[in-house]
């Protein structure tokens, strides 16, 4: 059996895990593309062995974390890694892992709806955001809020999870996604979108309005870079906040459909990341092992 690189996606997210597929065979390689809830099954009927395997997640949460643990232990490589899906799916995690390495960001707080509500009179900001720990809805189930805000039941209730996170409202004046692959900042493809009165919650990901930036700030692309050091990612998309004292970090993903950064931008980010997967293959020990 050749080398070969197993794509892990969600149920729905194919589209993309295709067009990086087609990329890794134009470039010669051999790739495969699974969901997680078939993976083990996928592994075994390829007889996908470890020493001739690459697995690139392009999905991450608590039960498909759980998964990429367990083939770690066995001795698959994975891109990116099961620590850094774990540290990056969860919004308080991550929040932890940056401020435990000295990255400034917003007060974040883990609690309870009824934590929230007993102590919101002490909070030592006025506004703030309510959001789901795990990534829902592409931010449908996201919410800006303050002290003394009416509705704030109504916008607790329909926050998913027994424990949601409070985070220190940031106004910022753009939001930014930066693609760092192998430790490099992609810069023909840095995209922005900018908020306005009516619209206080934008988005780089899946959002038509993104726009693309073609002369990226070198400030900006170092701090991207230094995020998915401290992060310890190979693949990553990296959102950012620019403020009127410099940048701060929003979140670090490692999966989304980028089909119209691509038609933005007309740069072929899914080569890029195929590129560099395939570097990534070539390096695996060649000693035939089988599945354990």
């Amino acid at each position: 059996m050749n080398k070969k690189i197993v794509i892990i996606r969600t149920k729905a997210g194919h589209k993309y895990a295709e067009r990086i597929a087609k990329k890794i065979r134009s470039l010669g390689g051999e790739c495969g593309i699974t969901s997680w809830k078939n993976l083990k099954s996928y592994l075994e009927i390829h007889k996908c062995f470890t020493t001739r395997t690459l697995l690139h997640y392009r999905s991450a949460g608590p039960n498909i974390n759980l998964t990429a643990f367990d083939l770690e232990k066995k001795g698959y490589r994975l891109i990116n890694s099961a620590n850094i899906l774990d540290r990056t799916s969860d919004k308080y995690k991550s929040y932890e892992w940056a401020n435990k390495h000295g990255v400034a960001l917003p007060i974040t707080k883990k609690c309870t709806p009824k934590e929230i509500r007993r102590s919101i009179n002490t909070l030592p900001f006025h506004k703030f955001v309510l959001k789901p720990i795990n990534s829902n809805g592409q931010g449908a189930l996201c919410f800006s809020s303050f002290v003394g805000d009416t509705e704030i039941d109504k916008k607790l209730s329909q926050v998913p999870g027994e424990k949601i996170i409070l985070q220190q409202f940031v106004e910022y004046l753009k939001i930014y996604r930066v693609i760092v692959i192998g430790g490099k900042t992609v810069n023909q493809a840095v995209f922005y979108d900018e908020p306005n009165p009516n619209r206080w919650k934008v988005s780089v990901c899946l959002n038509p309005e993104i726009q693309h930036e073609k002369n990226p700030d070198p400030k900006l692309l170092s701090y991207a870079t230094y995020i998915t050091n401290i992060f310890k990612s190979e693949i990553a998309f990296v959102d950012i906040f620019l403020t009127k004292d410099g940048y701060v970090l929003s979140e670090i993903n490692t999966a989304c459909n980028l089909t119209q950064h691509e038609d933005k931008s007309r740069y072929s980010i899914s080569n890029e990341i195929a590129k560099y997967l395939i570097s990534q293959l070539n390096k695996l020990n060649s000693e035939k092992m089988y599945i354990t």
